[in-house]
């Protein structure tokens, strides 16, 4: 066989190959969904760069950006400490997980302990409770170990996560 051969693959008898009409119904309709997808980001841009305190903006205003917004979030508000409080809740409450979760998920996955599947699907049930209904008690909770107001309020309700747990349970099984 020499290189400048070509293979052809024949079509089946009886199977159609969709035809233009079809190919160009599916992009219009991918096209609108795209577009309807991005329309929030744009209402997004628009209010966000004008500067009006209004519920309802017109989409006219987007003629005349300006950057009024961010230059008063970022000089009448404290901003940067908001920012940085975001960043150390985040990581710290990454890190603790990580930590948490794999020793847990390594214990369900790899020792025999007495109650070990009892434990495990008991964690795992408690999925099903919704979190607003654990808001109340462990603010409760938190009132009492005089931790309101304070990083720790935030870091130890989310020390061990159900599914972090099943996750590396799954992974290390």
């Amino acid at each position: 066989m020499g290189g400048s051969e070509m293979t052809v693959l024949a079509r089946k008898p009886g199977i159609r190959s969709h035809g233009r009409p079809a190919t160009i119904a599916t992009y219009v309709v991918l096209s609108v969904a795209a577009l309807m997808a991005t329309l929030p980001f744009f209402f997004l841009l628009v209010t966000a760069l004008t500067h009006t305190y209004v519920e309802q903006v017109n989409i006219s205003a987007i003629a005349h950006p300006t950057l009024a917004n961010f230059r008063d979030i970022l000089t009448q508000t404290a901003f940067g400490r908001w920012l940085l409080n975001s960043f150390i809740v985040a990581t710290a409450t990454t890190v603790i997980v990580l930590f948490v979760d794999s020793l847990a998920g390594y214990a369900f996955a790899k020792k025999k302990f007495a109650g070990r599947d009892v434990l495990f699907f008991t964690l795992l049930a408690t999925q099903m409770i919704p979190i607003p209904v654990t808001i109340l008690p462990l603010f409760l909770l938190a009132t009492r170990l005089g931790l309101i107001d304070s990083y720790y309020a935030l870091i130890l309700p989310t020390m061990a996560i159900q599914i972090g747990v099943f996750m590396m349970r799954q992974f290390i099984k």
